[in-house]
């Protein structure tokens, strides 16, 4: 009876033993270069990121303005801005609190340029007529067309936004409706003029006491080591005063001048740059103070202090990029990848060719420029090449979680459907390995992520019509 009994008190020790060992084994495995968590959000969760002062993270974009709290890991609605301001340029200030610069398009104005023309048009035909002495019946309908066209370009495009107003205000003062949605369009866009702060504190929208110099859209602002901000690049639009025929697209010489915000005053000042800076791609904050600015496929060093540009050596293409904590770049290379004093070694890996590497949208060679040193080395490559544009952010231990990125892109033709990686893998910069993880949760192409102060890593849908994708990647423990 004894034997018995402890035959099975062993036997249930041995399953007991067995049930842990592989409780453990699976939770390593789990656990191996860290997870992914889908989060569940009763509100669409899209747009870009801020975080603020106590670590929550405030979402603006498409679909309202969300604060997610990481430590109960849930969304919720917070106020929205006031009117004038797009929610497209922002940067966290030293305090916490969220810079916001950049018009709105102002939509349903009577700004529409042949909208208003055709308010003056016929007048100014006419006068044309009168001046020369023309019959307008002896004229052939393209000789009207080219007639109207010279009118045009002579009696209203050549002048000056105030002149034009000028020309314009008799006329729109017969249109009450015409009048008044101008006089709105008027006052929208001097509040487009000022910055916007939001207070996660009291979780309100301000405008700035001071206004910008210049009007400009989907700027780069980047907050420097005094608690000021740099203001630069941009779209503009035409050079003049008076809101008509409003347009933030293109480019203008004014886009080239950048600003400074300061905080304490609210108020903006234009820096006397003498080498223009257009088209920004990106641009970040050095330890030594000094910033490094990506524009106009150039690279340049800017310090605020001095107010001066000097050279970086660095004359690389890439498909992609990421500003490491300690001031090196990572740049991940396509197959239109050129070096005149680097040259990326030839490896082996899966017993093929680096070349393999270099077929368009197969992007997986990484070479790491140290700015400093103005120095290029090879950086490795990662496990799984990807397709233009993927997810790259630096981890609390300063390895590189790289996800996601467009699949099979090379087969996709024009108006096939993208397909979206699930991969994730985890690169070292200082070995130059990488490894494979678990697979996301979703497939993800330019979606958006952010660092939250406990290490973990919320990524989200940045595009609008994808806005419930959200997880959060938990390292390694």
């Amino acid at each position: 009876m004894y034997k018995k009994f402890l035959k099975k008190v062993l036997l249930l020790l041995l399953i007991l033993l067995v049930s842990i060992t592989l409780s453990n084994c699976a939770y390593s495995s789990k656990e191996k270069g860290g997870y992914f968590k889908k989060l569940h959000s009763d509100i669409p969760v899209a747009g870009s990121a801020r975080k603020v002062n106590d670590g929550r993270i405030l979402i603006y974009g498409e679909v309202g303005n969300i604060i997610f709290d990481p430590k109960t890991d849930t969304f919720r609605k917070t106020v929205l801005a006031k009117k004038g301001i797009g929610l497209v340029s922002s940067v966290s200030l030293a305090d916490g609190r969220v810079l916001f610069v950049g018009p709105n398009a102002i939509e349903d104005a009577p700004t529409d340029e042949l909208k208003l023309y055709s308010l003056v048009a016929d007048d100014l035909f006419k006068k044309r007529l009168k001046k020369y002495r023309i019959v307008e019946s002896t004229l052939t309908d393209s000789e009207i067309r080219n007639l109207r066209r010279q009118v045009y370009l002579e009696e209203y495009a050549s002048l000056y936004e105030d002149e034009r107003e000028k020309l314009l205000l008799p006329y729109l003062k017969k249109n009450p409706e015409l009048m008044k949605k101008y006089n709105d369009c008027v006052a929208e866009y001097e509040q487009s003029m000022h910055g916007q702060i939001y207070d996660p504190v009291t979780e309100t929208f301000e405008y700035t006491k001071g206004k910008l110099n210049i009007r400009r859209s989907d700027t780069n602002l980047v907050l420097l080591k005094n608690g000021n901000v740099l203001i630069m690049g941009g779209k503009t639009p035409r050079d003049r005063k008076i809101p008509i025929g409003i347009a933030d697209e293109g480019m203008s010489t004014r886009a080239g001048r950048m600003e400074i915000y300061n905080p304490e005053t609210e108020t903006f000042s234009l820096v006397n740059n003498t080498t223009p800076i257009y088209n920004v791609v990106d641009a970040f904050l050095l330890k030594d103070g000094r910033v490094f600015i990506i524009y106009s496929g150039k690279y340049t060093i800017y310090d605020p202090e001095k107010n001066i540009f000097s050279e970086t050596g660095c004359l690389i293409k890439y498909k992609q990029h990421l500003k490491l904590s300690d001031d090196k770049i990572l740049f991940f290379v396509g197959p239109d990848t050129t070096f005149e004093t680097f040259k990326l070694p030839q490896h082996s890996h899966n017993h093929q060719s680096y070349l393999y590497y270099f077929k368009q949208y197969n992007i997986s060679e990484i070479v790491i420029y140290d700015i400093n040193k103005k120095e290029y080395k090879y950086g490795g490559h990662l496990l799984i090449p990807r397709g233009a544009p993927f997810g790259l952010i630096e981890l609390k231990d300063g390895n590189i979680l790289v996800f996601g990125g467009e699949d099979k892109a090379e087969e996709r033709k024009l108006g096939d459907t993208v397909l979206e990686k699930k991969d994730a893998e985890i690169y070292n910069p200082k070995t130059g390995i990488s490894k494979v993880i678990k697979k996301m949760n979703y497939g993800r192409v330019n979606d958006e992520a952010i660092l939250l102060d406990d290490g973990r890593v919320l990524l989200y849908g940045g595009n609008y019509l994808k806005p419930k994708r959200i997880e959060l990647y938990i390292p390694e423990k």
